[in-house]
């Protein structure tokens, strides 16, 4: 993997009033191989840094965490993989179903745009918190052939 990126918005409503909670993200110093096999198996493993930067209430704050595949399951790189037209499903161990659209595939890279959504909502944790909201958002991840 050599780029990760995500930029999404959730828009609470809580008693008739709306809040706004922004929320960047960005993968940097990549030591992360994904792989995809014959018999459509991908696995995904290694590290990198994500720097989150999230502003709500007017407040911002930005946090920097090693992401490491030996500290979790990564459920959209890792899993049994269809390929219908631009789409790529991963279903994983769980039978947990993620896809992406491929917008860019050559012999040495493929570009994904995850389901942003669709992930988000499948977390363990409610970003929502208990409150209707909405979401809107994209996500981009560059994966390159290593030779």
């Amino acid at each position: 993997m050599t780029r990760f990126d995500s930029d999404y918005v959730l828009i609470y409503e809580f008693e008739g009033q709306e809040l706004t909670a922004e929320t960047q993200t960005t993968g940097k110093d990549f030591d992360y191989t994904v792989v995809f096999t014959a018999d459509n198996t991908v696995f995904g493993e290694g590290s990198y840094l994500q720097v989150t930067t999230v502003t709500a209430f007017g407040e911002t704050q930005t946090t920097e965490e090693l992401v490491s595949s030996a500290d979790f399951d990564d459920e959209f790189l890792s899993g049994t993989y269809g390929v219908s037209g631009d789409l790529i499903t991963v279903t994983n161990a769980n039978g947990d179903v993620s896809t992406a659209r491929i917008t860019a595939l050559s012999a040495n890279r493929m570009v994904l745009e995850p389901a942003l959504e669709e992930a988000i909502l499948a977390g363990d944790v409610d970003p929502g918190f208990g409150l209707d909201f909405d979401f809107d958002g994209t996500a981009v991840v560059v994966l390159e052939r290593v030779q």
